[in-house]
């Protein structure tokens, strides 16, 4: 069991706007909205901007940052950018950029990880339980610029160094997750179109979540016809499989449950945390081998928190590509290897459900945030402040964020410190 289960807690949340791409405006830049995320979080547990003492910020697209070749005088004017770096604020936000633009005086920790929000959430996680910091503010922007992702989608990422002659041509995103999505179907017998209701559920949640893009702005349910129906992006992904880039920033408050229980809202007590970097036998990783890694991710994850899967009540589980939701699914012990996707049935993950599956639509239903919403939206139903699509039974859940194999970062969380 972990030596700090129940010791740090999420004090509250707070999250920007949403918009499909950057205006152009300055109040609309990732810097602007990552404040306005991060003053919205503080004030969310009742703190003040001189009690944060530590910032982790994961600054920008994981890969590195991306920026129009032209950044509007307005945007630097306006904020402190470094000769040299006007992305910062721009296409990135780092917690130094966030610290200077605040008004934050001398906090202990200011930590930027290129990592997807799992991870940089444990390393603050980590940096409370071990006393290096008393209030950690941690913030996530993604942007979304115009012709970010090339022409009509098509990717415009370059290789170099050795994986010029390693990787397959054109393997990345949907066709890497394909592959493995159709090596799962073949596998176990299964067929794409069991994924319909998880799909199509998730975007019924996604209706109900005041931070949805598509609540902000198209709040066009799915139905399971349009799922079927989809073109293929690479088969067997379809349109619908795919989470929709978006502009916004979110942030999270992190403490320790002593001090968490003296703020605003109930803790929600980190039980667990845990990453996994998993190191393919060949060039790409093989269903097998992701089942294998992911095996010793989930029991370690149960382990630090002395629980296991049928103490969990509800799960927010990694859906930018949702082909790969069934696989943690069976991870985490919820179905039998294969049984994913008839499990996965409209009657069970609902939030009026037995067993709600991503109760605020995820990353396919709120937008690309690469997660956030898993992990926010876990925070919201601990603490019993999820609105129209609060769970009944909110006591224990898992949060995840990442596809595998990329380094994905889960906590359990728990309204108990020691269930």
């Amino acid at each position: 069991m972990w030596e700090h289960r129940g010791k740090v807690a999420f004090a509250g949340v707070g999250h920007a706007e949403v918009s499909r791409r950057w205006d152009e405006d300055v109040e609309s830049s990732i810097g602007a909205l990552a404040i306005r995320a991060a003053t919205r979080a503080i004030e969310d547990c009742g703190l003040k901007l001189e009690d944060i003492d530590g910032i982790f910020s994961s600054p920008g697209p994981l890969g590195g940052a991306w920026a129009p070749r032209d950044v509007p005088t307005s945007i630097t004017d306006r904020y402190q950018m470094t000769p040299g770096d006007l992305e910062d604020g721009v296409a990135k936000v780092s917690a130094a950029w966030l610290a200077r633009n605040m008004g934050f005086s001398a906090p202990k920790v200011v930590e930027d990880r290129d990592v997807i929000i799992g991870t940089i959430l444990n390393h603050a996680i980590d940096a409370v339980a071990e006393g290096r910091c008393d209030y950690a503010l941690v913030v996530r922007p993604l942007n979304n610029f115009s012709g970010r992702y090339g022409q009509e989608g098509a990717s415009d990422g370059l290789v170099s160094g050795p994986n010029q002659f390693q990787h397959p041509y054109g393997f990345s995103g949907p066709a890497r997750i394909a592959s493995l999505f159709q090596r799962y179907l073949w596998k176990y017998g299964r067929k794409h179109e069991e994924l319909a209701d998880f799909v199509v559920n998730n975007r019924r949640n996604g209706l109900m979540c005041e931070y949805s893009y598509y609540y902000q702005n198209r709040p066009e349910p799915l139905t399971r016809e349009e799922y079927l129906n989809a073109r293929w992006v690479t088969e067997p992904v379809n349109l619908y499989d795919c989470d929709m880039p978006v502009h916004t920033a979110a942030a999270f408050i992190l403490t320790t449950a002593d001090r968490a229980r003296d703020l605003k809202n109930p803790p929600a007590y980190v039980l667990s945390r845990a990453g996994i970097r998993h190191r393919p036998r060949s060039v790409t990783a093989s269903l097998e081998d992701l089942e294998e890694a992911n095996a010793g991710f989930a029991a370690r994850l149960y382990e630090d928190a002395g629980v296991g899967p049928k103490d969990l009540q509800f799960a927010n589980l990694y859906d930018g590509f949702a082909v790969v939701t069934p696989m943690w699914v069976e991870t985490f012990g919820l179905a039998e290897k294969g049984e994913a996707l008839p499990w996965m049935t409209a009657d069970r993950i609902a939030i009026e459900g037995s067993f709600p599956l991503n109760t605020a639509g995820g990353s396919n239903g709120v937008g690309r945030t690469h997660g956030v919403s898993l992990h926010y939206d876990s925070v919201l139903q601990i603490q019993g402040r999820a609105n129209q699509r609060q769970v009944q039974n909110n006591g224990l859940c898992i949060a995840l964020s990442g596809p595998p194999p990329d380094a994905p970062g889960a906590q359990i969380l728990s309204a108990d410190p020691a269930p």
